[in-house]
């Protein structure tokens, strides 16, 4: 069934939302949670564990959902339901939406399996991919009411989160590489104060 809406006057918060795959890149951190409601998706911040209390990093925790063949015809079906007889508790429909953002490609899709937040039991990642593309071809939610999709776009347009999410994949991409970095560091460190106190000597 195709349904079409107006046009949002003011969900334009929404509009270039970046897909898993940039916001991964971006340094933003995914996971799947169990438990909950399909709505129920938070932008949080988290602490890195009791040894690193003053590190935290932003985490995009959204319900964990298994998709197998029947998902489309279910999602279709209740998203026509919504759209027409609950028009203000379109949760199905944000849902939809929002996934439609986050996967473009089967490589978003193969990341999110990756975070256990999308079981996939289609076979093909492409599939899911294409799914969530074909559910929100022929509507357009009148009231978005993920303002998460607001933080999201801010965290993906702070440049600084893309510098330390550059930093951490070029110098700190595994324990070797870190160790590395930190020695040369170090030693770039002791050279300088070596350095000042012979000019200082001098």
């Amino acid at each position: 069934m195709e349904v079409q809406t107006t046009m949002p006057s003011d969900g334009d918060h929404l509009y270039d939302l970046p897909n898993a795959t940039k916001l991964k890149e971006s340094g933003l951190k995914f996971r799947g949670v169990q438990g909950k409601h399909l709505k129920d998706i938070s932008f949080e911040k988290r602490k890195l564990g009791k040894w690193l209390p003053w590190f935290e990093v932003n985490e995009l925790q959204i319900p964990r959902i298994v998709i197998d063949h029947s998902t489309e015809c279910l999602f279709r079906n209740l998203m026509a339901l919504e759209m027409f007889h609950y028009p203000t508790q379109t949760h199905v429909c944000n849902y939809a939406v929002l996934m439609d953002y986050l996967i473009d490609t089967s490589k978003d899709v193969e990341f999110l399996v990756e975070k256990e937040i999308i079981v996939n039991c289609m076979g093909e990642n492409e599939a899911i991919a294409k799914m969530f593309n074909r559910l929100c071809s022929h509507f357009i939610v009148n009231d978005f009411h993920y303002d998460i999709a607001k933080k999201i776009k801010a965290y993906y347009k702070y440049p600084w989160n893309h510098a330390k999410a550059a930093l951490k994949s070029v110098y700190f991409n595994n324990l070797w590489t870190g160790t590395a970095t930190v020695a040369a560091a170090f030693l770039l460190i002791l050279t300088v104060t070596q350095t000042v106190f012979s000019v200082m000597q001098l």
